[in-house]
């Protein structure tokens, strides 16, 4: 790609519906997901959405670490504005599309770094593990028969053993 055409490049271009119409977020929609499910190219538009109009109209060599890490707080914070405030895990999709629309840029010539690397993900919550079930797993079943206490088959006879328990 020639410098000229380098220097004019804009992230994105959009519609008056919101739809990204041009820019290297679109020429980056289609080279990456041309061979996706349609469902899946929906997705990774839906989630360009946002990067793709606070960026809307910049010069793609021209957007800067400080420009990036002001979309991740405008996104991050958009509850404060009335909208929707993405989950971590949506957040952190969208921040590697944008990962990869500025490693795209970066193959083409059309940067020479990537202002998005080393941006940090949203935290993810841990989900609270249940362990109620996972004692009664991993403890053996207890024998309930007299007789098999007397003269347990092997396999209970070993058990019983490594338990604490005496070997008759």
């Amino acid at each position: 790609m020639d410098t000229k055409e380098a220097a004019k490049t804009v992230f994105s271009e959009m519609d008056d519906k919101g739809n990204i119409t041009g820019g290297l977020a679109l020429r980056w929609l289609e080279a990456e997901t041309s061979g996706l499910f349609p469902r899946t190219q929906a997705s990774h538009r839906s989630d360009l959405k946002n990067p793709a109009e606070f960026f809307r109209g910049r010069i793609v060599r021209n957007i800067t670490r400080r420009d990036v890490e002001d979309w991740k707080i405008h996104r991050l914070n958009s509850h404060v504005r009335g909208d929707v405030k993405p989950s971590p895990l949506t957040f952190n999709r969208t921040l590697g599309h944008v990962r990869r629309i500025f490693d795209y840029a970066v193959t083409h010539g059309l940067r020479l770094d990537n202002p998005a690397v080393g941006l940090t993900r949203a935290k993810v919550p841990k989900k609270p593990v249940d362990n109620s079930d996972s004692t009664r797993v991993l403890q053996p079943p207890l024998p309930t028969c007299v007789g098999v206490l007397q003269n347990p088959p092997i396999f209970l006879r070993d058990w019983h053993t490594a338990a604490g328990g005496s070997q008759s």
